[in-house]
């Protein structure tokens, strides 16, 4: 299921490139790659560390938890959204990518696999509706 869900982001979103489930150390739970310039191993890691810096980061400047990263570059645009607690979505589009688009698809992704993890551990049960900014 985790796999369809990336799969339906990467497929619903024009220009984009991968779509990548990072775990909380930094390995790609899943990946969808469409454009071979993206290592997702490399990504994973990579957004892993910036992720870790940016929590960090905001902790410290007050009580509100990251909700997103994007980061723009001259060639690749780079969106990040925290899935439950540990995991992160990462999804990487080319640039002339419809950004706005993407990150409200990237929001519903995140509350879709959200529901996906909770499922997956023992005793739990999720009630999420991936479509409200209150699951993510």
């Amino acid at each position: 299921m985790i796999r369809a869900a990336l799969e339906d982001l990467v497929l619903s979103v024009d220009g984009c490139c991968a779509a990548v489930l990072v775990a909380p150390d930094g390995v790609a739970v899943d990946s969808i790659v469409v454009d071979e310039v993206v290592d997702s191993e490399l990504l994973a890691a990579g957004a892993a560390d910036l992720l870790a810096r940016s929590d960090r980061f905001t902790q410290e400047a007050g009580p509100a938890p990251l909700d997103e990263l994007n980061l723009i570059t001259g060639s690749l645009i780079f969106l990040a959204r925290p899935v439950g607690h540990d995991y992160r979505l990462l999804t990487v589009l080319g640039a002339g990518s419809d950004w706005l688009q993407a990150r409200d698809q990237i929001r519903r992704t995140a509350g879709r696999l959200q529901a996906e993890l909770a499922m997956d551990e023992p005793g739990t049960r999720a009630i999420v509706d991936p479509g409200s900014p209150s699951s993510l």
